[in-house]
């Protein structure tokens, strides 16, 4: 994922005067303010890890990746960020610097909330109320990938992540529950390699627990029986 360009590729910088956020974002108090669009290329990082940010961004369209990378140079996938959601939000609440890499899974459209704006909503405390609520299922989700990677034996970990990430971005279909997610991907999120991910997916093939799909060069996962995974 590293061989990846590296610099933020985006077309022009687009300002639209009303946009329209999912409800109860904490954000569509600022519908009526111009805030700039950023269209970032498919296959590009938005920021790396350590960067000083001045904004953080409100997916409109596309996908985002989050990583992180440890003092060893091992990265970890920490989760995925769809249309309606937000990121990059803790530099501005701490002063910190991006604890994380975000890269774009396909063409991402972002709404840019600059920090002047930012400071402005948390002066709403229901907009506060709402952003503490997406902080603390934030910390929930947290706490789930910090119980797959400390502890159980691999198996079990796969079956969490999988049930994990059914909750997050799992679709519904006629034949079970599709994840756009592949095996390379699933396997830094447990922290193993893919050789011993696969194993696992093989024994999940058996119990028709899921199926692996491939359509347009693109992999994703079919829960049948997501009863069958650990529950979280």
């Amino acid at each position: 994922m590293r061989t990846a360009e590296r610099a933020l590729a985006e077309e022009p910088t687009e300002s639209i005067p009303v946009v329209r956020f999912s409800l109860g974002s904490p954000f569509e108090r600022l519908a009526n303010r111009h805030l700039p669009v950023k269209v970032c290329r498919k296959g590009t990082w938005i920021f790396t890890q350590g960067d000083l940010l001045d904004s953080l961004y409100v997916v409109q369209e596309g996908n985002v990746m989050l990583t992180r990378l440890s003092t060893y140079g091992r990265e970890t996938i920490l989760g995925f960020i769809n249309a309606g959601e937000f990121f990059g939000d803790v530099p501005l609440l701490n002063g910190s610097v991006a604890p994380f890499n975000a890269y774009a899974l396909s063409r991402t459209v972002l709404l840019v909330v600059r920090n002047t704006e930012f400071k402005c909503l948390l002066q709403d405390p229901e907009a506060c109320r709402e952003l503490m609520a997406v902080l603390a299922e934030r910390c929930y989700d947290a706490w789930a990938q910090i119980e797959v990677l400390g502890g159980c034996h691999l198996g079990e970990k796969v079956r969490i992540m999988l049930s994990w990430l059914c909750t997050k971005m799992g679709v519904k279909t006629a034949e079970g529950i599709e994840i756009k997610v592949n095996q390379s991907q699933l396997a830094q999120m447990v922290g193993t390699t893919r050789e011993s991910l696969n194993r696992q997916i093989g024994l999940l093939k058996k119990e028709s627990v899921l199926s692996v799909r491939k359509r347009c060069r693109r992999t994703s996962l079919l829960i049948l029986a997501p009863e069958k995974l650990a529950a979280i």
